[in-house]
């Protein structure tokens, strides 16, 4: 099983290694960065579960780096840091952080936050599919294109959720009737092909490949090619 990650990014080394020493003693993994820079680099090489930020760095503020991280990845964000006013906490929360923690803290208890902040990160992301620019929330029924919502029908999210979840795919229209619609029939791929349609207008695709039905001589079957970008 996969361990969780987690990008420390800290100037203090004492701060820093007492950290490390203690959550992985709990057995996640810990990568460290004492610059904004290194954590740069980190950030797309290791892909880390959850990061802990500090806001004053050698190089910059965590606080403009957290818009940063924000735009590249959904991974809780936690603060740790010394400052304790009210517009610098205010300011880390608005900036996408999930939690902001002052110094001196007890190890124990973040460590308890983090776990927290991790299964709620799970959660979400069961019902939350991201493929930039695209965003579909399943449980709002929302679609989000470009940073605008796109009004779908309740059936047609669930239509453009199984289709971008299978990308590169081959699947069978009378399957996608299944698991949408709940049954089975003679017309089900013809309106699989309808709502494909719709989803074509409504998120103004291209002709190009977006999503693309094909015959076999057995069968046919849905062929899901996504471009987003």
């Amino acid at each position: 099983m996969k361990s969780i990650r987690i990008l420390m990014v800290e100037d203090e080394p004492g701060v820093l290694a007492s950290n490390q020493d203690y959550f992985t003693n709990l057995g996640y993994e810990t990568i460290a960065a004492e610059t904004i820079q290194k954590a740069r680099f980190l950030l797309e090489e290791c892909c880390p579960d959850l990061i802990l930020l500090d806001i004053t760095l050698p190089d910059g503020s965590g606080l403009s780096f957290c818009q940063e991280i924000r735009r590249k990845t959904k991974a809780p964000i936690l603060f740790l840091t010394a400052r304790t006013e009210d517009e610098s906490q205010l300011a880390g929360l608005t900036m996408g952080a999930c939690d902001y923690i002052t110094k001196p803290y007890n190890l124990a208890i973040l460590a308890a936050k983090v776990q927290l902040r991790l299964a709620e990160h799970r959660q979400t992301s069961l019902n939350i599919l991201t493929m930039p620019p695209l965003v579909i929330d399943r449980v709002k029924n929302q679609v989000i294109l470009n940073q605008e919502e796109i009004p779908l029908t309740p059936k047609e999210v669930k239509l453009l959720w199984c289709l971008a979840e299978r990308e590169g795919q081959r699947v069978a229209g009378e399957e996608l009737y299944q698991t949408i619609w709940g049954g089975a029939g003679e017309q089900g791929l013809n309106t699989i092909k309808v709502h494909i349609s719709n989803l074509r207008k409504k998120l103004a695709l291209d002709d190009q490949g977006f999503f693309e039905i094909r015959a076999t001589k057995q069968k046919e079957y849905i062929l899901i090619q996504t471009r987003f970008s």
